[in-house]
């Protein structure tokens, strides 16, 4: 009632603005520590400090931990201190908004801009929280702090570029030119007709190929030759950062979640997220900056690097090590970048050399970050068929953190399964062991995937994973077999392709996989497969082929023995596997794609790729979420492309 009668609350001890650079500067410098591995250093020195900057740096340690390890007790706490951050950062906002003489004096953003970010940071850390809470009310919550967190943020950015409008920098960087060739060629090609659209196609085809490989952040302007205040850096690179997260989360969002979204009026924008982002990246000594480029990395890591319809040259390759080495000098005891490292050398189809890189001799004291890095040599070793060590490694990852047990207890059975199969005829009775061990490791997975729900839904793979394992048992029950024996499909390939493994596989590897899937035909089980197991197996063939570069084999067999089905008649199977016919749309589309000479192809052959495309994108399936960013970057690219 107080509140509504005579205004918000002021601080108790409100800060000066000579106050304000002091904590500021304190804060940057001591949560940088988690970037370093050192968290617990981190939270013990933030935590001395009582200001709303050193509340939203605590808070954002904790949530750094709780999100990683998916620990709710931490999480738990990571969002009270959030709320504290907020309710503090509210006060001191208010109090330089009644008299903005009280606060820092910035030419670029408004009073209290400071305060405003530290507020939306804070609320966009407790929506993030509130969203992964397995309640929807919970989540809905969350989804409201977000709207409120978009908003402020909204109001700093169109600040900044009110600034820069009015007082343009004295050069800028070669690139923003061809920024604008992209708009003006993507609305040329767009406003052509049918009769004129391959001619204006051949016109424009040079600068739409420019323009989609184009150097992310190439109308970047170095902040600080704008403004040598050092709050303002702060309020910028503290927007930047956190902004082009959001922009290029909201523009990746699975369709359901999209949908959702839209009724909170957010607005997702790749581009200008990776602006924003590489903007960040300029301030890699600090959190703000630091987690830019993480998520700089990871956006090009995950999100591009693995999709296949993109123009050549669309990650910046060069850019991305040279900012990886910068971290790992500012950071050397970190095993984030280790990992990162790992991963870009997994990329680059090297795979023996990313495990020799996250072969290290001691493990992170944070011990949410180590699991982060077993799983990643997990991965690699499950794509270099190392099932010995795979398993055990998946098993270990179930010791470090509480993302998804059933995934690492699936994947490590899934290792037991080749192994039993590999040694069925030569060695009974060591393939018996691997047998059994693969049952015991998968009876309490579909109760374990069950459990775990984020916004009111089940995970995807733990969806995927427990009708995976229902059907096998209750094929093991009607045939009286071995749980082991009732296994259509390879589970490891499978994973293998959702995990994008194929992508950093040389020939001879793609080669292992392809023998290892035509051995699985010749087990007598084989002649009793359900189509949707066919399919399956036939499409998972077609994707090692396209992958080798033998692209007429691969679309035969996606025609003649995936697509020959219809989905209704996939999804009628008893735990129907639900993707074959909408992942074989796509892959047909990738392999018309490459065969026609990629961005080079002609308006034909682009148009038919598109039309496999939209096929795609129309299914509703289990595990539709892992080709969300490879279905939007395959429309983005055709759309550059004027098919």
């Amino acid at each position: 009632m107080s509140r509504w009668l005579f205004g918000p609350a002021l601080p108790a001890n409100p800060l000066r603005a000579v106050d304000e650079l002091a904590a500021i500067d304190e804060v940057t410098a001591q949560a940088a520590w988690a970037m370093n591995d050192e968290v617990k250093r981190a939270e013990i020195e933030l935590a001395k400090g009582n200001t709303a900057f050193h509340k939203l740096g605590l808070g954002a340690a904790l949530f750094w931990q709780g999100l990683l390890g998916f620990d709710k007790q931490i999480m738990s706490k990571a969002t009270q201190v959030l709320l504290e951050a907020e309710q503090s950062a509210d006060e001191h906002y208010n109090m330089v908004v009644r008299d903005p003489t009280t606060g820092h004096q910035s030419k670029v953003y408004p009073p209290g801009s400071e305060y405003l970010l530290v507020q939306a940071h804070a609320q966009l850390l407790g929506a993030i929280l509130g969203i992964l809470k397995e309640s929807w009310t919970e989540s809905l919550t969350g989804l409201n702090k977000l709207r409120k967190g978009y908003a402020s943020l909204a109001i700093l950015h169109e600040a900044e570029k009110k600034y820069l409008a009015a007082n343009p920098p004295a050069a800028r960087p070669n690139g923003s030119d061809d920024v604008n060739k992209l708009e003006t060629a993507d609305k040329g090609i767009a406003a052509a007709d049918d009769s004129k659209s391959v001619k204006s196609f051949r016109s424009v085809r040079g600068t739409a190929n420019q323009s989609l490989a184009i150097a992310q952040g190439t109308s970047h302007i170095d902040f600080r030759t704008v403004t040598s205040d050092r709050i303002d850096l702060f309020v910028h690179a503290g927007m930047a950062t956190v902004f082009g997260i959001v922009k290029i989360a909201l523009s990746i969002t699975p369709p359901a979640l999209k949908q959702m979204l839209a009724l909170f009026s957010f607005h997702g924008d790749r581009h200008e997220g990776l602006q924003l982002l590489w903007d960040g990246t300029d301030y890699k000594e600090n959190i703000f900056g630091a987690i830019a480029a993480l998520v700089t990395l990871m956006y090009n890591h995950i999100g591009v690097a693995v999709t296949d319809i993109i123009p050549e040259g669309a990650v910046p390759e060069a850019r991305l090590q040279t900012m990886l080495q910068e971290l790992r000098k500012l950071y050397p005891d970190s095993h984030l970048w280790l990992t990162m490292t790992a991963r870009e050398a997994a990329i680059e189809r090297d795979l023996e050399r990313a495990v020799e890189i996250l072969e290290v001799e001691t493990a992170s004291t944070f011990t949410a970050l180590e699991g982060m890095r077993q799983l990643e040599q997990a991965l690699n070793l499950m794509f270099l068929h190392r099932f010995e060590e795979c398993a055990a490694t998946f098993l270990k990852c179930t010791e470090l953190n509480q993302w998804s047990h059933a995934i690492y207890f699936f994947n490590a059975a899934a290792c037991h399964i080749e192994l039993y199969r590999d040694l069925k005829a030569t060695d009974a009775a060591q393939a018996q062991i691997h047998a059994d061990k693969a049952e015991e490791i998968l009876n309490p997975v579909p109760e374990i995937a069950r459990k775990k729900f984020m916004m009111g839904r089940q995970l995807p793979f733990d969806e995927f994973i427990a009708v995976k394992i229902e059907k096998w048992q209750a094929r093991s029950a009607a045939r009286g077999c071995h749980l082991v024996d009732a296994i259509g499909v390879s589970p490891l390939e499978e994973m293998t392709y959702f995990w994008t493994g194929y992508r950093r596989k040389q020939p001879h590897q793609l080669q292992a996989s392809l023998d290892r899937l035509e051995k699985d035909e010749q087990r007598p089980e084989w002649t009793d497969e359900t189509i949707d197991e066919r399919a399956a197996q036939a499409l998972l063939k077609a994707i090692v082929l396209r992958c080798l570069g033998k692209y007429d084999e691969a679309k035969t067999m996606i025609r003649e023995q995936v697509l020959c089905h219809k989905a209704t008649q996939i999804k009628a199977c008893a735990h129907a596997t639900e993707y074959p016919t909408a992942v074989g749309h796509y892959e047909l589309a990738v392999c018309l794609w490459f065969e026609g000479g990629a961005q080079n192809a002609p308006l034909p052959v682009l148009r038919e790729v598109r039309a496999e495309i939209e096929k795609a994108s129309k299914e509703r399936y289990q595990l539709e979420e892992r080709m969300t960013s490879k279905l939007l970057a395959a429309r983005t690219t055709l759309t550059n492309l004027g098919a």
